[in-house]
């Protein structure tokens, strides 16, 4: 049987690997933190932002393999901060109304729709 200090030593490691396979696997796959983060912001309602989106009625139909094929259609690999952009601010998180662009475009537009109360405006109808 193992020692307390050995237990320890093991969960120390164990989670040290864990934290080391995750990083690996997010190097490989960077539009997986996307995925996540666009989950977490639809379906928790303990997320700061989730009343944004989950909130509103607003759910991510994606799947991560959609998410991929968004990545490289956009080639999102070629930018410095990728973010992902719902076309109709409205609309769901699904791929005909998804496309990554740079952060601080996409941080433009959101600006563009404030009003000078610091809430968002209705977007301009065309």
């Amino acid at each position: 049987m193992a020692t307390a200090e050995q237990q320890r030593i093991y969960r120390q490691t164990h989670k040290q690997l864990i934290k080391e396979r995750a990083y690996e696997y997010l190097k490989q796959n960077p539009w997986f933190k996307h995925f996540k983060n666009i989950r977490q912001r639809c379906n928790n309602p303990r997320k700061s932002n989730y009343k944004y989106y989950g909130g509103k009625g607003i759910k991510c139909l994606l799947t991560l393999l959609e998410i991929k094929e968004l990545w490289f259609r956009d080639r999102a690999y070629e930018m410095k901060q990728p973010s992902i952009d719902r076309e109709r601010s409205n609309g769901h998180y699904e791929f005909s109304n998804c496309r990554f662009m740079e952060q601080s475009q996409n941080s433009k537009r959101t600006q563009k729709r404030r009003n000078s109360s610091g809430r968002f405006s209705p977007r301009p109808t065309k």
